[in-house]
């Protein structure tokens, strides 16, 4: 899987900072800014309440730069709970190399290769079920960050026939244009909405006919017959223990799925796989290996779950947590989480987005809730996270206080020992103890400091000497490391 590089915030000197959350070096990155709200206006004749394209047109406004109008296809989305039709606060889906059957065969030509900015679809979500208005771009920009595909997130004022429909967050469609940041091949694109999972007694009693297998996911990329990779993980999470580990680690990406359920559970994600098996794709490349990325995750900074005591409801996430090597896996991701959501300043993405959505959010007609929930929900997830920061530290104190490992090695009468012990984000190791002892029971000091390593001389020959360590941390002292005996010859 490609890697996609996190811009975060650049200081350019001392006394100022510029702020950047854009990503991405393609046309579509600046469309995808969390601090610009750019304008969209829809015009349909035929737009209605329900989920197949009508002909469009949409002109967008970023800033001086204006783009269209162009001919594309819009119709609502939302799901069970988000859906609000056209007198309401409506979301859109917006097709924009639909190709309008009336058209002539040179628009119709014209309209199959159209795009806006390199895109092709348009996600215009109405945040009916996010008061803070900014839990998706917050939440997603951790998941990009622990290396997880993840939608960018801009912005918009929507309009349809002039009428405003208020703030909507423009979510980066997961598509074949988006996958080319991060995959060098597509072969699928499964979307797990509402409830689907990768075991299914339908799938596994029907794989001699892959065309009549229900697997409850919908196709959105690949073909529809053939789907024999996704028939394959189905197959292996029949197995448990080693062997579903061994299987899974050839046929899916296990440091991505586990730094993708960490990060589900580290922002609180109760409507995603783990805990719901909802919201959710499936990716698979050319080879047939899988990688997981996040969708729907609008509420999320409430569910404060224990991440590491936590049996989820996934069917993967389950068989991992009874893998010793994955559960350990998943256990360094959870870790790399806490990390990155510090290193990424997102309390402050919180309070800098909302400032950048402040006018729109005030002015939005539709909006559902007030501003004073809006804001009170905003202080929330700021709270959720400094909670996850303590939560944090409490497992990195785990991690950083284990023993170290030493081992030791004599040459020409000289010992040299070497040791290492656990660095873990916002810990300070502050320094070592190397001990030496003739009788295994009455230990002297040989070094203190932050070497890893020593030389001892000067012992007798014929003579057996022991040696232990320890580290002293800010969070106070490991351990000491297993003794080791060293006969100098």
């Amino acid at each position: 899987m490609a890697t996609v590089a996190t811009l975060a915030i650049a200081p350019t000197s001392a006394q100022s900072t510029v702020v950047k959350y854009t990503e991405g070096t393609d046309a579509a990155s600046a469309f995808f800014d969390p601090l610009k709200v750019t304008r969209i206006d829809l015009t349909s004749t035929a737009v209605d309440n329900g989920r197949s394209y009508n002909p469009a047109q949409i002109t967008i406004t970023m800033g001086t730069k204006r783009l269209g109008p162009y001919n594309v296809g819009i119709h609502i989305k939302g799901g069970w709970g988000s859906t609000r039709g056209l007198d309401g606060k409506a979301g859109f889906k917006v097709k924009v190399d639909y190709v309008n059957p009336s058209a002539t065969a040179a628009e119709k030509a014209k309209q199959k290769n159209q795009s806006i900015l390199g895109l092709t679809k348009l996600t215009l979500n109405n945040m009916v079920q996010d008061p803070s208005m900014l839990h998706e771009a917050v939440a997603y920009r951790l998941f990009r960050a622990m290396g997880v595909p993840a939608p960018r997130v801009g912005y918009a004022n929507v309009y349809l026939n002039g009428n405003n429909y208020g703030l909507h967050a423009t979510i980066e469609t997961m598509d074949n244009v988006s996958m080319k940041r991060w995959f060098k091949s597509t072969k699928h694109i499964f979307e797990g909405s509402y409830f689907p999972d990768v075991f299914s007694n339908v799938c596994v009693s029907k794989l001699s006919d892959p065309a009549n297998c229900d697997h409850g996911m919908s196709i959105d990329t690949g073909s529809k017959t053939k789907t024999e990779d996704l028939d394959k993980l189905i197959l292996i999470n029949q197995l448990d223990g080693a062997a579903w580990y061994q299987q899974m680690s050839t046929w899916t990406d296990m440091k991505e799925l586990t730094a993708f359920w960490a990060t589900e559970l580290y922002v609180g994600h109760w409507d995603g796989y783990v805990n719901n098996r909802n919201n959710y794709y499936l990716h698979s490349d050319s080879n047939g290996k899988f990688a997981m990325m996040p969708w729907g995750s609008d509420q999320t900074f409430g569910w404060e779950v224990d991440l590491m005591n936590y049996g989820g409801n996934g069917i993967m996430f389950q068989k991992c947590m009874q893998s010793i090597p994955c559960r350990s896996m998943y256990s360094a991701a959870v870790l790399e989480a806490w990390t990155k959501a510090q290193t990424l300043g997102l309390p402050a993405m919180v309070d800098n987005v909302a400032a950048a959505i402040e006018p729109s959010m005030q002015a939005d007609p539709r909006k559902e809730y007030g501003a004073d929930s809006v804001h009170g929900t905003q202080s929330q997830t700021k709270q959720f996270l400094a909670n996850r920061v303590s939560y944090g530290m409490e497992l990195a104190r785990s991690y950083a206080l284990v023993s170290p490992t030493i081992k030791a090695s004599v040459a020409k009468g000289v010992v040299t020992v070497t040791w290492a012990g656990a660095k873990v984000y916002g810990i300070t190791q502050q320094r070592y103890t190397l001990q030496k002892s003739t009788d295994n029971v009455n230990w002297t000091n040989v070094t203190s400091g932050l070497a890893l390593s020593a030389k001892v001389s000067n012992i007798a020959r014929g003579t057996t000497v022991y040696f232990r360590t320890f580290l002293t941390t800010s969070q106070g002292d490991t351990p000491y490391s297993k003794v080791i005996s060293v006969r100098v010859p």
